[in-house]
């Protein structure tokens, strides 16, 4: 078998992917260059984000801080009002034990008074006899 001689002719297909193989070589480029400089622009802003969220959960953890302190101080004031609160519960309670034994002795001193008196009738109608008996006594003796 011969081999082919070499013939040094321009194709218009030669041609026509050479021009495609120059057209995608330059738009690799082109579109390469624009990929980092979307990759630079995204990791800018990915880096503000970073910051903005970093500046957030700072800024979050300091409420949070605060707010535990200010929970802290609301606690210990109801603390200190439930310890007073108590403190006059006890004053009430122990007021209210004295009313209760204070109507109790009134009661029975009420009791006692009623009970004086009925004496005091019964004694004066004993003296009333006392003194029948005794005027009739002397009324019976002879005079001297």
């Amino acid at each position: 078998m011969r081999r082919p001689a070499f013939k040094n002719e321009l194709n218009v297909t030669t041609v026509i992917a050479l021009a495609m193989f120059a057209i995608t070589a330059c738009g690799l480029a082109v579109g390469f260059g624009e990929f980092r400089g979307q990759v630079s622009e995204t990791n800018r802003d990915l880096e503000a984000l970073k910051t903005d969220v970093l500046g957030w959960r700072e800024a979050h953890a300091q409420f949070h801080r605060e707010r535990a302190q200010e929970i802290a101080a609301s606690g210990a004031r109801t603390d200190e009002r439930l310890k007073q609160v108590e403190a006059q519960s006890r004053v009430i309670d122990n007021l209210t034990y004295r009313m209760t034994v204070q109507e109790q002795g009134s009661t029975n001193l009420a009791a006692a008074v009623a009970e004086l008196r009925q004496t005091i009738n019964d004694q004066s109608g004993d003296i009333k006899l006392i003194r029948e008996i005794v005027t009739r006594m002397d009324g019976s003796r002879p005079s001297k």
